[in-house]
């Protein structure tokens, strides 16, 4: 299973480490969906990250 990325949405601990509103963190899909709705609403999809310009 590929990990993807998602948003913290509340603070708080995650798998084991305390994480901020915002930040983000890799799952698989089959992990996050205890922590997304209509389970928990901790996290959601994130946005494709932007690539770094040169």
């Amino acid at each position: 299973m590929e990990k993807q990325r998602y948003e913290v949405l509340k603070e708080g601990f995650l798998n084991n480490a305390y994480k901020k509103a915002g930040d983000i963190v890799r799952m698989t899909e089959a992990e996050a969906k205890y922590f997304l709705p209509p389970h928990d609403d901790r996290l959601a999809p994130a946005k494709p990250a932007k690539p770094k310009k040169a």
